[in-house]
């Protein structure tokens, strides 16, 4: 396995920032092989980078929790990083915990997530990361503990696949849906039964969402699961605490509605993760 990494030059944020190269990132990958949609493999399906952030004060245990963070269309690392705030949010947490964003389909119109769309290619992807932190000496054992997932709008795919064969299903306690109700809805309905998740899906209108969104709430009405479904100007901290199924509606645009109030921050805040300790 080879790998490597560089820090990110604009990075003013105390912690690590890696850029990892992986075997097991979603690309290159056969399924893209000749581009897609008009659009080049070369700039836009090649690229194997998959950001890693340890935080200050990250305490070392014997698992590694880890927070996942899927990107939409016509988006990359770099963009999620400076125009949604990721690593300040994330800091601000205060979770004991190590954030990935794995770079997708880059500027690019699609959702295809590449081996991470195969058997146990989550699993493999982590492993790998493992592997290199602790060959920098940023954790000691390579034992996955709590996994929390968030996606943005297309990002919804990948997490699907995840959620049915990723290889570990069983320790992903918190998915995030950042107006990503396009489809899907059985996989992670039914993963919030099968397991003890939690699943917070905040939408806007105008961004194709409120079908899913719609289609969401009947079926969890119908089956009379609780669930709370809430404006965001309502929306108190305890409300994401102490409800397993939160469906938040908000005015914000499709994309601001990641940063702009903070909500990554908010969601993560709630999580079962472990809090830091500086």
């Amino acid at each position: 396995m080879i790998t490597s990494f560089v820090t990110t030059p604009a990075q003013t944020e105390p912690g690590r920032l890696y850029k990892f190269h992986l075997q097991n990132a979603p690309f290159p990958d056969e399924g893209r092989i000749n581009g897609y949609n008009g659009l080049p493999y070369s700039g836009h399906y090649d690229d194997n980078t998959v950001a890693v952030y340890v935080p200050p004060g990250y305490k070392v245990n014997q698992s590694v929790d880890f927070v996942f963070y899927f990107h939409g269309w016509y988006n990359n690392v770099d963009g999620v990083l400076r125009d949604f705030k990721m690593l300040e949010q994330f800091l601000e947490a205060r979770k004991n915990a190590i954030l990935v964003i794995p770079e997708g389909p880059k500027n690019a119109a699609d959702s295809y997530y590449g081996k991470l769309e195969k058997e146990n290619g989550f699993l493999n992807l982590l492993e790998e990361i493992m592997d290199s932190l602790k060959g920098r000496k940023e954790i000691e054992e390579t034992i996955p503990g709590k996994i929390v997932i968030a996606c943005h709008s297309g990002g919804v795919r990948v997490l699907s696949k995840i959620l049915l064969f990723g290889g570990i299903t069983h320790q992903i306690r918190d998915v995030y849906l950042f107006d990503a109700t396009y489809g899907y809805i059985d996989e992670y309905l039914d993963w919030l039964m099968t397991f003890e998740g939690k699943l917070i899906s905040i939408w806007t209108e105008g961004s194709g969402t409120r079908e899913g969104t719609m289609r969401m709430l009947q079926r969890l009405e119908t089956g009379n699961i609780p669930h709370l479904n809430i404006e965001e100007a309502a929306l108190q901290k305890d409300d994401l605490i102490y409800n397993r199924i939160i469906v938040i509606k908000t005015p914000l645009a499709h994309s601001d509605l990641v940063f702009l109030t903070g909500n990554f921050t908010k969601f993560l805040k709630t999580s079962m993760l472990d809090l830091l300790e500086f």
